[in-house]
């Protein structure tokens, strides 16, 4: 699959030397670097994204999740309400603000989000209580770690 992942990269590139700002190619390759695990191609693409597009809440939205990744929480908050300001029915973002804010040591504004939104139904097959727990699972298997983790389980049990 990484041989597949690599040829789309390489044709993907080749079609932004014709033109470096190709919406369509970007997110491909950002979804691409994503599944790879290359978590700062994707920030760095979906900020590029965001810029071109400054009305579409959802380059916002997966920006606020790549900047967890890429160790920019600030930048996680500012996307995360970007996003809501641009879409306010897109409250799956509210994980991505509270873990803006774990990381960014502002525990206190995150534990209103948490404890709002956890009952809440995420989607057709999750919480969010359970998709806050998975989201700080993805970041852990990714090395970024936070003491403050283990206080949002204990919050959500």
């Amino acid at each position: 699959m990484l041989g597949n992942n690599e040829k789309a990269i390489e044709y993907f590139n080749k079609s932004l030397e014709i033109d470096e700002n190709y919406i369509w190619v970007l997110n491909q390759l950002s979804i691409i670097y994503s599944t790879i695990q290359n978590h700062q191609k994707s920030y760095e693409i979906t900020k590029k994204l965001s810029i071109l597009k400054p009305d579409d809440y959802n380059y916002y939205f997966n920006l606020s999740w790549y900047s967890l990744f890429a160790n920019k929480p600030k930048e996680a908050i500012i996307a995360a309400k970007k996003t809501l300001e641009l879409n306010p029915e897109a409250t799956g973002v509210y994980s991505n603000l509270a873990l803006g804010y774990v990381l960014n040591n502002q525990y206190d504004l995150a534990e209103p989000i948490y404890l709002e939104w956890k009952d809440k139904q995420f989607n057709n097959n999750l919480t969010f209580k359970e998709a806050f727990l998975q989201d700080i699972a993805d970041l852990e298997t990714a090395g970024i770690v936070h003491p403050d983790f283990e206080k949002v389980r204990e919050l959500l049990k």
